[in-house]
């Protein structure tokens, strides 16, 4: 004790003492009282030492704070400050456990010990960082601290690993399951929480879409089971709406398929704290199959993560084949069109134009994606996207008519069964509002009067059930009245004559082009499209495995479209050929109802650039041939002026005389013969 106390000198105790104390959990702080008072107990040690008692400070801010880290360590950095600012001359702790579990954090705290001559206190004795042997021993101490804490955890870790291999350990579980008296994965007793449930993967299953399966139960006012894992509410089931994130929830979790997952997510430590990385479930610690009864099974939940995966709006470079999101384009092969010469996905372009009073847009399938990553040409750009869909379209119609009628009783059957199903869950609901209303009111009987806050609770919980009651039965009634007619037999007589003719359910206006390309992507798996010079080659993949090819007509070009029709260009030529003007040629065209390629009248100024662009002889080029000349030159030959010239057509003494489209006149020479200079 002698030895230890000539480490301390009168610099130390001219500096107050820090007293740390710390848990490594709010259950020690309140189980483990034992422990933390041994630590305030050795504030004794610092009196002893020569310190007063209003000269140690204790520091308890991370009292239930692990010492793994110094993250969340409020106190700990209060302390380590302190020490830099040599306001500390001795650091008081019952062992180094206590400072801390990592070696990095107590190694450079016992570095700035050393520099600031603070000494350490523990249990054991009294050490200097500044001497090596006691720096030594404290930096031990410090690793057999962080390996003690590594054992602990890897023992706690074994035994929950173990035991989640067996899945026998407790995880936390979705609504639609709880645990039973013998720690079993069971589905909720309560009949109208299971419905829910099961609804919602059947809408989703026939729906393929969160968003859609959403707006259709929302229609409908179902309403979502709930239970909270903490606060107020814990563990009290309640009925709230449902929102996008309840569906993409329950999609995603294997624990419906009654498959038990444990260790999907392995959490690595980073210069700013930790990232979570997603594992297979071939390295997950436990994935146990038919581990408990499912509302589904695993194939459909393997089917329904196809289906979300399917339904990203970005590109996927990990799965460049996933086809892509249906948008709203008239494409109807978006996503699924593939490149006949590289097997690449082919992407959509529109080119939109005023044609017949109206905005038409046209699709194009273009594979680029070479001459984005090389610079070099395009693979091939299809801008016969409307035949192709045609194509694909009539191929379909013609497929579909036989099984069109099967079709029809399948989906009337399932409506009229959607339909009982919904309404069963509504009386369960209009049940349970019932009890929870007979229950507050047998309460508010049963409370003594005495008891004025009571009564006005309980009254006040009475009346909200009844106002929850009547809004449901109220709600209830209206929707019940309005669905009477759901499955009418009107709507089957429609239903069956539009089976019928598939065709003119496939070309109806009513039908979306989202809606057509869920039909396609139904029945169609991928679609192989390579251009050649005179035709376009489809290679047509079904889901069932067949392939059928098919050869169409290669579509005209921008340019080719716009020409003018041959019977214009020929009306044309004999109006040319019969001297007409322009403007006499366009009055024709118009009055036999003929248009131009980009389907608009045809004017003066649209002639002139058909003849001009077709280079065809004009007007005046003829007139030329015929020995006529323009009045200009008349005048520039005969020096008479325009007035005497039109002078001399009036009083018919020039009788030979053309009219051009721009309005100029045309002469013959030889009658301005006597007009000539000699």
């Amino acid at each position: 004790m002698e030895y230890q106390n000539a480490k301390i000198t009168p610099d130390h105790l001219s500096r107050r003492a820090a007293l740390y104390v710390r848990q490594s959990s709010i259950r020690q702080v309140y189980e483990n009282q034992e422990s933390t008072k041994r630590q305030y107990a050795l504030k004794q040690n610092g009196v002893a030492l020569g310190w007063p008692e209003d000269m140690i400070d204790i520091i308890d801010e991370d009292l239930g704070v692990s010492g793994a880290s110094t993250n969340a360590r409020a106190g700990y950095k209060k302390l380590v400050s302190e020490v830099s600012q040599e306001n500390i001359g001795i650091v008081i702790s019952i062992e180094a456990s206590r400072l801390s579990r990592s070696s990095s954090d107590w190694s450079n705290l016992l570095e700035i010990c050393r520099l600031t001559r603070t000494l350490i206190l523990d249990e054991d004795g009294l050490y200097d960082p500044s001497d090596f042997n006691d720096r030594m021993l404290l930096g031990l101490k410090g690793t057999m601290s962080e390996a003690e804490l590594h054992y602990l955890c890897a023992r706690m870790k074994g035994g929950l690993d173990n035991k989640a291999r067996r899945g026998e350990l407790k995880i936390p579980i979705p609504v639609g399951y709880i645990y039973d008296d013998f720690d079993q994965i069971v589905k909720d007793p309560d009949e109208n929480v299971q419905a829910i449930v099961q609804l919602v993967f059947d809408t989703y299953a026939r729906l393929h879409s969160c968003q859609a399966t959403l707006k259709e139960l929302r229609k409908k006012n179902i309403l979502f089971p709930k239970k909270d894992r903490t606060g107020y509410n814990k563990n009290t089931l309640q009925w709230r709406d449902l929102t996008h994130v309840h569906i993409l929830h329950m999609i995603h979790n294997p624990i419906y398929a009654g498959t038990y997952r444990f260790g999907l997510r392995k959490y690595q430590k980073t210069m700013t704290g930790h990232r979570v990385i997603m594992q297979d479930k071939s390295k997950c610690i436990a994935y146990i199959e038919n581990h408990h009864e499912g509302y589904i099974t695993s194939e459909q939940y393997w089917r329904n993560q196809q289906y979300l995966d399917e339904h990203r709006l970005l590109k996927d470079m990990s799965n460049p084949a996933r086809a892509t999101a249906v948008r709203q384009g008239c494409a109807l092969l978006q996503g699924i069109a593939y490149c006949g010469k590289c097997g690449r996905r082919m992407g959509v372009r529109y080119t939109t134009y005023p044609a017949y009073g109206t905005t038409v847009s046209r699709p194009a399938y273009w594979c680029v994606e070479e001459k984005i990553q090389t610079a070099e040409t395009a693979c091939q750009r299809v801008s016969s996207g409307t035949s192709v869909d045609q194509a694909v379209g009539d191929i379909l119609v013609d497929m579909v008519t036989p099984l069109a009628m099967a079709s029809v009783i399948q989906v009337q059957d399932e409506l009229v069964k959607r339909n009982h199903e919904i309404d069963a869950l509504k009386q369960n609901d209009l049940i349970r509002c019932k009890k929870e209303m007979e229950t507050a009111r047998l309460r508010f009987l049963n409370t003594d009067p005495a008891n004025t806050l009571v009564s006005k609770r309980l009254e006040s919980d009475w009346n909200e059930k009844i106002r929850v009651y009547e809004d449901r039965l109220e709600t209830y009634e209206r929707e019940s009245a309005g669905a009477m007619d759901m499955v009418s037999q009107d709507v089957k007589d429609r239903l069956v004559a539009m089976a019928a003719d598939f065709k003119a359910l496939w070309h109806s206006p009513d039908v979306t082009n989202e809606e057509r390309k869920r039909i396609i992507r139904f029945l169609v798996e991928t679609v192989l499209i390579t251009q050649y010079d005179d035709h376009i080659h489809l290679t047509i993949q079904f889901k069932g495995g067949t392939v059928k090819d098919l050869d169409i007509e290669r579509g005209k070009r921008s340019f080719e479209t716009w020409r003018t029709p041959p019977e214009a260009m020929k009306l044309i030529e004999d109006g040319l050929s019969q001297l007409k003007t322009n403007s006499e040629i366009a009055d024709i065209l118009n009055e036999q109802g003929l248009i131009s390629g980009k389907g608009l009248p045809y004017t003066r100024q649209m002639i002139a650039s058909i003849v001009s662009i077709n280079h065809l002889k004009s007007l005046d080029e003829r007139y030329r041939e015929m020995g006529f000349l323009p009045q200009n030159e008349i005048k520039d030959l005969t020096s008479l002026s325009n007035k005497a010239i039109k002078k001399l057509r009036d009083n018919h003494i020039i009788q030979e005389f053309k009219i051009s489209a721009n309005g100029h006149y045309w002469y013959q020479l030889e009658e301005f013969n006597a007009y000539l200079p000699s």
